[in-house]
């Protein structure tokens, strides 16, 4: 908890410096709404966690995270039913806990499958609804809650669909549509939604294994190549795996392409 805590108070100081206000990251407090993000917003992707951040206090929405479930992914998908289920009651337990009526998933594509087919149900049972950020956000910018300028993320994106949103997570409109907000200019890519390529570092291939890595940098080119031939100057992608792997597949083929979160571009276009 005190880990937590103390990066809590780190990605405030920050964001008091970028905006100049006072944005809260409440801890363990009884709310509205839980939001469960990946483990690697609060120490890698901190701009996702910043975007998530400055979305619930420009709506004023009361909300918090735990220091007991700041990890939205759920490995009990690849090891077994048992885990798969073990880690899901230990989220619902803490919405319970915490008297929330909405849990928040944040970017993480297999931690958002097993969550929509199996948290959702048990949330439910309890009176709690299960919404992902994407869709969260997109309700707010669809009914002007949110003010934006597109100015603000000036280039071309190109959205790579995770393959857990949109073979097994059934999201794959609500992220386009918030890219086509908060940016100027989109493209889509020749293999997209369901035919979309897997990033290539499942299977324990992103634990960094000297042995592994050229397979790795080979199995996540299909979709780093196919967004690269867009022309697009960014890759968006809202999956922490996807966050970890593509880098390093452009890095190794050498492709003028960036890499970000889409809550990333949320957070650079908002209007605080």
């Amino acid at each position: 908890e005190k880990a937590i805590a103390s990066v809590v108070n780190f990605l405030e100081d920050d964001l008091k410096e970028e905006t100049g206000k006072e944005l809260r990251i409440p801890l363990n407090s009884k709310a509205d709404f839980l939001l469960i993000p990946s483990s690697t917003d609060l120490f890698v992707n901190t701009d996702t966690m910043k975007g998530y951040t400055k979305v619930l206090n420009a709506l004023n929405k009361k909300w918090t995270i735990s220091s007991r479930a700041t990890e939205a992914a759920n490995f009990g998908l690849f090891a077994s039913e048992k885990y798969l289920r073990d880690f899901g009651n230990f989220v619902v337990d803490e919405a319970i806990s915490l008297g929330v009526k909405t849990v928040l998933w944040g970017e993480c594509g297999h931690g958002w499958r097993s969550a929509s087919n199996y948290v959702r149900y048990e949330l439910a049972k309890n009176g709690i609804e299960l919404m992902h950020i994407h869709q969260f956000t997109l309700k707010a910018l669809e009914r002007g809650q949110l003010k934006v300028d597109k100015n603000k993320n000036d280039d071309l994106f190109n959205y790579h669909d995770p393959c857990n949103y949109a073979r097994g997570g059934n999201l794959v409109n609500e992220p386009r549509e918030i890219l086509k907000m908060v940016v100027r200019e989109t493209v889509e890519a020749k293999y997209t939604k369901e035919e979309t390529f897997c990033c290539g570092a499942g299977g324990g291939l992103l634990a960094d294994e000297k042995n592994w890595n050229e397979f790795r940098a080979w199995a996540g080119w299909p979709a780093v190549y196919y967004s690269w031939k867009t022309g697009a100057s960014y890759m968006i992608s809202p999956c922490a795996i996807d966050k970890a792997q593509f880098p390093y597949v452009i890095d190794y083929h050498k492709v003028p392409l960036k890499m970000k979160g889409l809550m990333d571009l949320v957070g650079y276009a908002l209007e605080i």
